[in-house]
């Protein structure tokens, strides 16, 4: 990372985040957990090859996107934290199923 500013890590991140959300939608309906998120990216299976993250790293590059309006946000849910991808709250019904 030499030679970069942190805010490109995290840029680079978020992008690899929003790529992979998108792909990965229709099988989740917009709900991916930060570390299966952490996994991907480490591996590669995101755009650009593979990136060592941690969880905490995840999360930033999402609050980061925050500006943009772009309805990713860090959620949790009965203890684990997902990525919503997805710019709609969740009802009761559908969080009592999650937990």
């Amino acid at each position: 990372m030499l030679g970069h500013d942190v805010n490109d890590f995290y840029f680079s991140v978020a992008v690899r985040i929003v790529e992979l959300c998108q792909a990965t939608r229709t099988e989740n309906g917009g709900l991916l957990g930060v570390k299966e998120c952490c996994e991907s990216v480490a591996k590669g299976k995101a755009i650009g090859g593979g990136l060592q993250v941690s969880e905490d790293d995840i999360q930033r590059a999402v609050k980061s996107l925050s500006p943009l309006g772009s309805g990713f946000s860090i959620i949790s849910i009965a203890g684990k934290l997902f990525i919503r991808s997805v710019p709609k709250e969740l009802n009761t019904d559908q969080s009592t199923v999650l937990e």
